[in-house]
């Protein structure tokens, strides 16, 4: 057996599962815990340190034990109540094989995934979305299993099946996508209706149910936009048809990704080396919707706010090609950790200034579990990075700093992970308040909670895709911050970056990234200089 073939046969393995389904274990998930109000309260106050003065600490701490003493027991004993009764060519290869990834997923192929994040639509509605899903397994029934696709401000719907079970071929792919780029640059630049979703929630809610009801024909095509099982976007550079549909969400996001890659760029390698024959098809249909003078004047709007902020945005994708996973984990350090601290070092060095810091923690275990804030910026990496940058530390006490920052990390991550953060038990008891009629809690409106991050404020917005290679991106929370999403990449020791900054804050993505390599160096040096050196 080739070479190619073996592998083919590997990742195929890794993926797909014959005996288990991809949902089976959903509804045997525990619910997220509801965790100790001490316990938070206590971890609140130590990840609150870095970023506020003795004299705001203190202040906070008296409020921190009014509220432990007061309304946060009976909002407690509610929230516990609450979680008891409730359950929370190369393009057409491409797209050919999300259709494989897709039937995968119906078929419950996959190997079991903790909870069910699969073709959801966030419906806009005043104050808050909806999410609505039209997925249904096989075995659940028939589901939608059209395709959208966006070209030059044009909505196509295509079904590229023959049958259920039997996918369009890449040349017949190929065949649809021609069409539909051939009609639409003949038919010059189209309506543009996507651009509704780029507007503030509240105003496309508004525009959302206008569209709706100008006529039949509307409800009709918004249905199949939101319906979709996927939307593909044909734009030759930058995007200039937005949508608000998510094909996948979370998790699985990244392993059909990682799948569709690995098959594309191994099985495929790119190329199509099949029949070229192409059958019957059903000809693509234009989605016409119609409009009227406020949703033009609102689309004309939308289309300058939304170039005002992507011009407003810099974006950095880039490689660390020194080291990646592997060599980290030959220093008995875990990757993300290492990398955390790396990202504390670099904004320390460059700004001077600790940065409050989210990352996401799965907490995919629990039933319906999504994420969770893990509070990145600790005391002990705090006391790594002054210890890194003091001219009087000695190499061995930096190491020492830095494998207990890494390892607190670590231990941080996964309290995190089994549903024993801050952010989201703060968040509960807050709704909890809201819902009783009472007034924002104390602790919350404290300078302390917006200074640590809280409400949206991190400075450093972190995610990672794991050791893949679907590279996301995310932007900064705030003017003067940054978004940093990375990949470490599986056959190859690299780890790729995507980073952000707004122009007009006090922050270079550019100078972050440099910074960031000269951690990422001192860090390995002072792990691998011999100790008889030192």
């Amino acid at each position: 057996m080739s070479v190619s073939k073996v592998k083919r046969s590997y990742i195929r393995d890794l993926y797909i599962s014959s005996n288990e389904k991809t949902f089976q274990y959903e509804e045997s998930l525990p619910s997220l815990p509801v965790p100790d109000l001490s316990q938070t309260l206590a971890k609140y106050l130590k990840s609150i340190k870095p970023f506020v003065t003795e004299e705001q600490f203190n202040n906070t701490k008296e409020i921190v034990k009014k509220f432990e003493n007061g309304i946060g027991k009976s909002l407690q004993e509610k929230l516990c109540e609450k979680a008891s009764k409730s359950k929370n060519w190369r393009m057409a290869i491409h797209l050919f094989n999300l259709l494989d990834a897709y039937q995968v997923i119906r078929e419950e192929r996959l190997r079991p995934q903790a909870t069910r994040k699969v073709v959801k639509n966030r419906e806009p509605h005043k104050d808050v979305d909806k999410l609505a899903s039209y997925f249904k397994t096989k075995a659940e029934g028939s589901c939608p299993n059209h395709v959208i696709i966006m070209c030059n401000g044009h909505i196509w719907t295509i079904t590229p099946w023959h049958s259920e079970d039997e996918a369009y071929s890449v040349p017949e792919i190929m065949h649809q996508i021609k069409y539909i780029e051939e009609q639409s640059h003949a038919l010059g630049r189209g309506q543009e209706i996507g651009a509704l979703t780029f507007d503030y929630r509240d105003s496309w809610a508004e525009n959302r149910e206008l569209l709706q009801s100008l006529s039949d024909e509307n409800r009709r095509n918004l249905h199949l936009v939101e319906s979709s099982m996927l939307v593909y976007s044909m734009e030759e550079k930058s995007p200039q048809s937005f949508s608000e549909h998510t094909p996948y969400d979370g998790l699985v996001t990244i392993i059909i990704g990682h799948y569709q890659h690995e098959i594309t760029t191994e099985e495929f390698e790119g190329k199509w080396d099949g029949p070229n024959d192409v059958g019957e098809l059903e000809v693509p249909k234009r989605l016409v919707f119609k409009l009227n003078q406020e949703l033009l004047m609102s689309i004309g709007k939308i289309k300058v706010l939304s170039k005002a902020m992507i011009d407003g945005v810099d974006i950095r994708i880039s490689f660390f090609n020194d080291f990646g996973k592997n060599w980290i984990k030959t220093q008995n350090l875990h990757p993300d950790s290492f990398l955390q601290c790396a990202l504390q070092l670099a904004y320390y060095k460059l700004h001077d200034k600790f940065a409050p810091t989210y990352e996401t923690a799965t907490a995919r275990q629990f039933y319906k579990g999504r994420t969770e804030t893990c509070r990145s910026c600790t005391v002990e990496v705090v006391d790594f990075v002054k210890t890194m940058t003091s001219p009087t530390a000695t190499v061995p006490v930096k190491r020492a700093k830095l494998i207990h920052a890494v390892n607190t990390h670590l231990n941080l991550m996964k309290e995190c992970t089994e549903g024993q953060g801050i952010d989201r038990h703060l968040m509960g008891l807050s709704l909890i308040a809201a819902e009783l009629g009472l007034p924002e809690l104390e602790i919350t409106k404290d300078p302390s909670y917006t200074l640590s991050g809280g409400g949206g404020n991190y400075v450093l917005s972190t995610s990672t895709s794991g050791y893949t290679y679907g590279l996301g991106g995310v932007a900064a929370m705030i003017k003067d911050g940054y978004g940093v999403f990375y990949a470490f990449l599986p056959d190859v020791d690299k780890i790729a970056f995507c980073l952000t900054n707004y122009k007009e804050g006090n922050t270079d993505v550019d100078k972050y990234f440099l910074s960031l390599v000269e951690s990422f160096r001192s860090m390995k040096e002072i792990l691998t200089l011999p100790h008889s050196t030192l």
